[in-house]
């Protein structure tokens, strides 16, 4: 079985196992709207990748969202990452937006999904 933690900062989860840390993943409440929450640094440690954890972590992040009572989820992803792109699509999130990020010149899309 998995179990996740919130760390003390608030918002930064941990999905581990018995056997140690599987992934991460954040979730910040956006600010001056109380009904949609963001989803960053969502990451599946490099030992336990290629497994399906992406997809199962995917739907972990959107039922933690309900339960904290937020109608929306908005996520960013570098558009070279296609796995992550992938399980958003899949998962039937709409791509809203895209621009270069000046700090890093990387393609940034932006994700909505209604929970």
């Amino acid at each position: 079985g998995i179990f996740i933690t919130e760390e003390k900062q608030g918002g930064k989860f941990l999905v581990r196992s018995l056997d140690g840390p599987i992934a991460t993943f954040s979730l910040q409440e956006l600010p001056g709207c109380c009904g949609v929450v963001v989803s960053y640094w969502s990451e599946v440690l490099v030992e336990h990748r290629h497994k399906g954890i992406g997809a199962e972590l995917l739907e972990i992040r959107m039922m933690a969202a309900r339960a904290m009572k937020y109608g929306s989820m908005l996520a960013t992803v570098d558009k070279n990452n296609t796995a992550e792109v992938g399980l958003l699509y899949n998962a039937q999130w709409s791509k809203v937006k895209e621009f270069r990020n000046p700090r890093t010149s990387n393609i940034i899309e932006v994700y909505l999904v209604n929970l």
